[in-house]
């Protein structure tokens, strides 16, 4: 995407630089002399060049030389100024063509790279099929499996039911995160490197450990404890075909698969999604229950996003912009620049929200979230930077008061007003230069890698380990901090590592910065001003910026894992059609100010107008897309016929070791304190690379996944110093020894410290 960001700028650019230098319009609006970027001057200059007529009134703003100079009249200017919205009317009008067209190309070709990529990879979702409709106490593994056999006459590699463990997920995630622990801590021993827990320690790891599988057993034994279904299990193939021939037969015969404790017949749905793609503890939710939480999620970030203006913008506006407009004087410069500033950090600060009210729904996959975030956020987005626009041109339209701001769309030969444009353009240049095109990228990558875990392990520090607050602060900070579990007593070592975990790839964040930034660009087609080129040059530095920028961004700070579909770039070619119809509406205004189209019309109908244009030329936009670019794929040929066992060579997720219940069960129920498997259990295990060893995927794990004899093949090569990862945990592990006990009776003092149930110092085994 970052590529086509590129080519589409410097189309534009051209398309600038074309109109400026086939036309002398740039002398209309600036003195003799003058270069577009001394436009500005200050209120003395003004008064200077001022008749006496206007020198007697209050302080203004020097609109256009036209007004000033005896020798610079509108009639000597009228027929260039004609001509300019001539050729901007049919230079847009082919520009809106090209982009039409490239962009078109480039849906199709993404849906066919789409449809070309999963018919030559074979990955965990082409041996799936997701079962819907089980009756919900159906929670036996090895009897649905037989189950399934005999009613599709196949041999099945298993299923992963999808149990209901709400209300339980702050505790199952403890409870893995300690199995982890304890892997960890072994595999540590084995290649001598530092343990990671101290005798005492390690002892009360495996007491809890102890607890766990106590719970686990409740859980599956039956009785009032034990879990339930959420009547949805995923089945795997053994291979490809076999899913494909399975998906036929029942799109010809709904009535397959008849259970017997079940109500209706059971429905088969295609699996879109990889398995660490899919929310388990979200799969009891219904699609009533996640609407409604849809709707809480967007009225949060609306009254977020209201706050935030009215403690940040609308503030900053009065006190900063408003004195200057009333005074006469130039907004430019520093309160230009700051206005860019405080609206990227209120931009990132909204996107933080956005992505917690995304997985505060429930969607059952991650693509969906990410599609919430993507929407919501550009539309966020837009919105904010639109808003800060439109103060900028109300304080330079607003500083005469013979002017509105819908005397734009008059014919341009009316030239008293066209310094206000240029002025509005300056500002948007200042302001996405210093605000949305640079400074939230920058951002980004310094608060993602920098700011966030020096912050989160300072907050982590104070709330679980120095506890040197009052309580009451204790529990501000508490909810403050990522991830926090409910208790402050303990802080567990699932939220400590997710606090810290590296964020994975943000390409709906990506994707709103580019259409934002486009349609903010491409708004300003409409007016005249000469530093449009500027404008655009800066559109082509930020894809050039962009385009390498991501590369850092992505592969050496973000988590190493992305897990999601195509639909987020068919959502994002949607949302593309609004910049791209701006463009064609650009040649419509222009139509009018030339005098081609609606001469005696009023200005709000123009604008009407000009508004059901963008509609209609969006909805069109967005009927093309579903046919170039549908939303589902569709049936795709396999180029060969796929096995599940090749397909787990190359993966170390599957259907059953991201199944966090499922990965509890083996562990805790079907196997023993020893490591033995029940003689009865003939379903494979939530395992790695050895069929035997119970494991739970989760990113950042993977090295779990690999026998000990081969860690260090994993360890080789691990830390690079282009990576901040590896800076900051050079700067922890110092921060660390500066605390390391330094004699045996520390060592004693640090662990008794750590045991005891004492408010001054937490038992945290992640630290």
């Amino acid at each position: 995407m970052p590529r086509r960001h590129f080519v589409v700028s410097i189309l534009v650019f051209g398309a600038q630089f074309y109109l400026l230098s086939s036309s002398t319009v740039a002398d209309a609006i600036l003195p003799s002399g003058s270069s577009p970027v001394s436009f500005d001057t200050t209120f003395e200059e003004a008064l200077d060049h001022s008749s006496p007529v206007y020198a007697l009134a209050p302080p203004s703003f020097l609109v256009s030389p036209l007004d000033q100079c005896s020798w610079r009249t509108p009639h000597n200017y009228s027929e260039s100024l004609l001509d300019f919205a001539h050729k901007s009317a049919i230079c847009y009008a082919l520009l809106y063509v090209a982009l039409f067209i490239v962009s078109i190309i480039f849906a199709r070709q993404q849906y066919m790279s789409a449809k070309s990529f999963d018919a030559m990879h074979k990955s965990m979702k082409d041996f799936c099929l997701l079962l819907e409709g089980l009756p919900p106490s159906q929670t036996d593994e090895q009897a649905l499996t037989s189950w399934l056999q005999q009613q599709l006459n196949l041999d099945l590699e298993g299923v992963s039911i999808q149990y209901n463990y709400g209300g339980k997920e702050q505790e199952v995630n403890s409870m893995l995160a300690r199995h982890h622990v304890l892997l960890q801590n072994d595999l540590q021993a084995f290649n001598n490197d530092h343990i990671l827990l101290g005798a005492t320690e390690l002892e009360t790891l495996k007491q809890e450990i102890g607890d766990d599988r106590k719970k686990t057993g409740e859980w599956f034994a039956g009785g009032e404890n034990a879990l339930k279904g959420t009547g949805k299990a995923f089945v795997v193939f053994r291979r490809s075909c076999d899913k494909d021939n399975v998906q036929n037969d029942f799109a010809k015969n709904p009535n397959l698969l008849v259970h017997p404790d079940a109500p209706e017949p059971l429905t088969i749905e295609p699996v879109h999604s990889e398995p660490a793609d899919i929310f388990w503890q979200n799969a009891h939710l219904t699609e009533k229950e996640i609407a409604q939480n849809e709707r809480k999620s967007v009225l949060w970030v609306l009254f977020m996003f209201t706050l935030l203006n009215g403690l940040i913008s609308w503030p900053w506006y009065i006190v900063g912009v408003v004195p200057y407009s009333h005074s006469g004087n130039d907004i430019s410069g520093p309160v230009t620049n700051l206005s860019g500033i405080l609206m990227a950090i209120l931009n990132g600060v909204l996107g933080g929200e956005v992505c917690g009210a995304a997985f505060r729904v429930g969607y059952g996959r991650k693509d969906k979230a990410d599609i919430f975030i993507f929407v919501v956020m550009t539309s966020m987005n837009l919105f904010n930077t639109m808003l800060n626009v439109y103060l900028f041109a109300f304080s330079a339209f607003g500083k005469t008061s013979s002017h509105t701001q819908g005397q734009i769309l008059t014919s341009i030969d009316r030239t008293e007003w066209l310094g206000e444009e240029a002025d509005v353009v300056g500002k948007v240049l200042q302001m996405m230069v210093s605000g949305n095109l640079f400074t939230n990228t920058i951002m980004g990558l310094v608060t993602n890698a920098l700011i966030n875990p020096l912050l989160f392990t300072l907050m982590q520090k104070v709330v679980y380990v120095w506890r040197c607050w009052p309580r009451f602060l204790l529990k501000i900070l508490h909810v403050a901090l990522p991830w926090c579990p409910p208790s402050m007593e303990r802080y567990e070592v699932f939220n400590a590592e997710k606090c810290l975990e590296a964020p994975q790839v943000g390409l709906p964040w990506d994707y709103g910065a580019l259409i934002s930034n486009c349609t903010v660009v491409f708004w300003c087609l409409n007016l005249v001003s000469p530093r449009l080129w500027e404008l655009s040059l800066a559109l082509v530095v930020f894809g050039a910026f962009f385009w390498v920028w991501c590369r850092e961004l992505h592969l050496r700070v973000h988590s190493v894992g992305f897990i999601s579909t195509h639909r987020l770039d068919h959502v994002m070619m949607i949302f593309w059609g609004l910049p791209l119809t701006i463009v064609g509406t650009a040649s419509v205004t222009w139509l009018i100010r030339a005098g081609y189209l609606m001469v005696d019309t009023e200005p709000h109908v123009k604008m009407l107008v000009l508004t059901a244009i963008t509609c209609i030329g969006w909805a069109v936009w967005v009927a093309l897309v579903r046919v170039v670019y549908p939303y589902e794929l569709g049936s795709v040929a396999d180029l060969d016929v796929g096995t599940l066992a090749d397909c787990k060579a190359r993966w170390c997720f599957s259907w059953f070791n991201c199944n966090p219940i499922f990965a509890l069960k083996c562990m805790y129920y079907v196997q023993d304190e020893n490591g033995k498997t029940r003689a009865d259990w003939k379903h494979p295990l939530a395992c790695g690379e050895d069929p035997n060893l119970p494991r739970f995927y989760r990113f950042g794990k993977e090295y779990l996944f690999l026998s000990k004899e081969k860690q260090k093949y994993v360890n080789a090569n691990l830390r690079s110093y282009t990576e901040p990862d590896t800076l900051l945990e050079a700067l922890f592990a110092f921060l660390d020894k500066v605390g390391t006990p330094r004699s045996k009776q520390d060592v004693s003092r640090r662990e008794a410290a750590v045991t005891a149930p004492s408010n001054e110092v937490a038992p945290l085994l992640s630290n």
